[in-house]
């Protein structure tokens, strides 16, 4: 077959593989053309999943009518000058929306501009310009696309049922929705008003209306506000607790400069972010918004224009792991009390008549309390059995007085009114760790030297990594120097893994480092590699503890930051209310 130059009509359809995958991405095309001609009411119509019938209907700027043929014809844009390729602040700015929905559909255009006498209407079918005459409606454009698809039935059965497709509609206006809070948005499906947003009337804030309908009531009362700016990027939105969450990415809703986009790296970073208070295979609920000079990103990558390449990606990441880390910490700060000077022993005096605890978290923090909430602890076996009675300890701590060890793992504790279990093993993981950053973060770590340094062979990838990260692993109280040619030798190690077994926890950190891969920054590799050594300087499961050390623990974990999660973001405690025990036993 000899090489020829391909029509119109079958670029476009090509083009429409492209662009226009499904119904929903019609929705999106046209709603973006609405907003880039500043409409202040956008109405969207679905029948049958959107092949049926789909109509956007504003009351933007409008097309004259000279200019709506132009609007179906490829590469054509009144958005883009020739040289303003990078300083993108348009949707529709590409010219192919129109021409490659018309070439997979039928369409009809209807626009008017305030100064016309009448509006003009552009009929398509198939890509073929059929007629064009005057017509009669308001200020702005009507689009009508329908028969989706019928030209290419390759394509059609590849769709799923109506009620997904309708699904994947609502989805996408939701998301323009949620971006555009100072646009009126109605959504009708099937002849039924689905959704009717007014316009918010604190200006660009999100619309609780909107949020709610997206994300459900419970993340509204279950959320953070984020509001950070850094190096000229400002983001903003709404990070959901970390015991909000679900088993897929669904409810994560990232935006730039108001478009919704998907990015691996910025996926990266927030499930970074949450690494150690959710547990993997679990994802939160956020809504953000990352606003930034247009010619810092390329939007430009993908005609879907879902995804998008910023100028310094490292900027980028590290902007949405400490924005949400640092609201995070807020909702674990230790709790405040004067048992923080005191010793494990001393936890245990008698003498309680001048203590005070305080059992609420309070908004702030004296900087008292987090300069000195991570004594050295330690919950090695007393000499001699100093356990006190059970009407000796004191109920209202906030986790309450240990009563019993179960299966040698869980603590049972009793509060003024409940129960509390605690893994032991989890809980005091979590304490050794925030020991260690605390340490590093005061440059105060504390080494303890090996009588006899040890030799730890390792796998060749292996050695390398503990190689490349020597000095890395020196700010937290590591030594290691390389030794032949497939061992290194260890100096010493953190203070507060003495007892750790050293070629179990080199052989893991080699581990931890291969899997963490090469493109996170030095203070997540640094996290992981303490979350890591934790596990080995803490009390194991199946060890048998007195009431004493258990009590010990358990004050511990209540001046400790982030210590209802484990390292791994698994919880370290359960509680059973009085509430929930007698509703058990349908006491309620």
């Amino acid at each position: 077959m000899p090489i020829r130059i391909l029509s119109d009509d079958l670029i476009n359809q090509i083009a429409a593989g492209e662009v226009i995958e499904r119904p929903a991405n019609i929705v999106k095309e046209l709603i973006e053309n609405s907003i880039d001609a500043k409409a202040t009411k956008i109405e969207v119509f679905i029948r049958d999943g959107g092949v049926h019938l789909i109509t956007v209907k504003d009351n933007g700027h409008g097309i004259y009518e000279d200019e709506l043929p132009l609007a179906v014809t490829r590469h054509a844009t009144s958005k883009l000058n020739n040289n303003n390729l990078r300083d993108i602040k348009d949707f529709g700015f590409r010219g192919e929306a129109l021409p490659t929905i018309a070439s997979i559909s039928n369409m009809r255009i209807t626009s008017k501009k305030n100064d016309q006498k009448y509006a003009s209407c552009l009929e398509i079918e198939g890509g073929e310009l059929k007629a064009q005459k005057p017509s009669n409606i308001q200020r702005g454009t009507l689009v009508e696309v329908s028969s989706l698809f019928e030209r290419t039935p390759a394509r059609l059965k590849f769709l799923k049922t109506n009620r997904i497709e309708t699904s994947h509609c609502k989805d996408v206006f939701l998301k323009m929705a949620l971006s555009h809070p100072n646009i009126e948005f109605q959504l009708n499906i099937d002849g039924r008003k689905v959704f009717d947003f007014k316009i918010e009337k604190n200006g660009n804030e999100i619309n609780l209306d909107r949020l709610s309908a997206s994300f459900g009531e419970q993340f509204i009362s279950n959320s953070l506000n984020i509001n950070y700016k850094k190096y000229g990027y400002n983001l903003k939105g709404k990070i959901g607790f970390p015991t909000l969450n679900s088993s897929t990415s669904y409810y994560q809703f990232l935006y730039v400069n108001n478009r919704s986009i998907k990015d691996k790296r910025i996926l990266g970073s927030i499930k970074a972010a949450y690494s150690e208070t959710i547990p993997k295979g679990r994802f939160p609920y956020l809504i953000l918004f990352l606003e930034l000079s247009p010619l810092k990103v390329d939007v430009n990558v993908h005609p879907s224009k879902a995804e998008v390449r910023f100028d310094n990606g490292r900027e980028v990441t590290s902007i949405y792991v400490s924005s949400i880390k640092s609201e995070i910490s807020k909702l674990n700060e230790p709790i405040y009390s004067n048992i923080e000077n005191k010793s494990s022993s001393e936890l245990f005096n008698n003498d309680n008549s001048n203590e005070t605890i305080q059992n609420e978290l309070p908004n702030k923090f004296s900087s008292f309390a987090k300069e000195n909430s991570l004594n050295k602890f330690s919950i090695e076996p007393s000499a001699k059995s100093n356990e006190q009675t059970f009407s000796d300890q004191k109920l209202d701590y906030p986790l309450g007085a240990a009563r019993a060890q179960y299966l040698k793992n869980y603590i049972i504790s009793e509060t003024t009114d409940g129960i509390i279990v605690v893994d032991q093993h989890a809980a005091h993981e979590r304490i050794v760790k925030e020991e260690i950053l605390y340490q590093k973060n005061k440059n105060k770590i504390c080494s303890q030297l090996l009588l006899i340094p040890e030799i730890v062979k390792l796998p060749a990838l292996q050695l390398d990594l503990i190689l490349n990260e020597i000095d890395t692993l020196k700010t937290i109280g590591f030594e290691i120097e390389v030794f032949g040619d497939d061992a290194v030798l260890v100096r010493a190690i953190p203070e507060i893994l003495t007892n750790s077994n050293i070629q179990e926890l080199i052989g893991d950190v080699a581990q931890e480092l291969f899997e963490l891969g090469s493109q996170i920054s030095i203070d997540e590799k640094i996290d992981s590699i303490i979350s890591t050594s934790a596990c080995y300087g803490s009390v194991r499961s199946g060890r048998i503890l007195s009431i004493e050390e258990m009590n010990a623990l358990l004050r511990k974990m209540e001046i400790t930051p982030n210590s209802n999660q484990c390292n791994h973001g698994r919880p370290t405690s359960i509680k059973l209310s009085l509430n929930d025990i007698e509703k058990l036993f349908k006491r309620r």
